[in-house]
């Protein structure tokens, strides 16, 4: 089990899979979102669970992938949490 929440602890999440070998994506999309290059792993969605999911915002960053990311205004709390590819489960 792996688990993690945003920097204010608003938005939990864990995952119940074992996880993918990094993926490093240096486009120009991941760097303005990271300001710096973004590591990821793929998950099964059915293995994740989430608390707080109320400050979750959903962005289509390009035609491929959807960006989900924690905004809470009231605690000054932003925070990528999610890179969703279009057309993959």
């Amino acid at each position: 089990m792996h688990s993690g929440s945003c920097l204010c602890g608003t938005v939990r999440i864990s995952v119940d899979a074992l996880l993918d070998l990094p993926i490093a994506c240096h486009c120009n999309i991941c760097r303005k979102m990271t300001d710096h290059y973004l590591v990821s792993t793929y998950i099964p969605l059915e293995s994740l669970a989430s608390e707080g999911t109320g400050f979750v915002t959903w962005f289509h960053s390009s035609e491929k992938v959807r960006v989900a990311f924690v905004l809470n205004v009231e605690l000054l709390c932003f925070l990528i949490l999610l890179l969703r590819l279009i057309g993959r489960p």
